[in-house]
């Protein structure tokens, strides 16, 4: 039987999940793109904050599961440029092992 995902809204009491997945995130895209390419002194990236994500009602985060496995993130908010109305994808990320996989 093929197994869905489940989504978790991103609350207070999950928000650093999303921070750590975030954080891999970044060193994952960091090959391709260099948007991060210095550690800070404590040997971490500088994460984007992600407070608005759970404080502010025009953006939503929801952490990606697959089997009880924290699969990934997608970061979305209605602040859109083109359109009026819409809701726009900031950030979306699935960990290697889940992605192109049927199960």
């Amino acid at each position: 039987m093929k197994q869905s995902f489940e989504f978790v809204e991103v609350n207070q009491n999950n928000k650093y999940i999303l921070d750590n997945v975030l954080e891999y995130y970044q060193h994952e895209f960091n090959e391709f793109y260099n948007f991060f390419d210095d550690l800070n002194e404590n040997g971490r990236y500088e994460l984007m904050s992600t407070d608005k994500y759970i404080l502010d009602i025009n953006y939503n985060a929801f952490l990606i599961y697959k089997i009880g496995k924290i699969a990934g993130f997608i970061m979305m908010n209605n602040c859109t440029k083109f359109i009026k109305k819409g809701t726009y994808i900031a950030e979306f990320y699935i960990m290697p092992k889940y992605r192109r996989r049927l199960f």
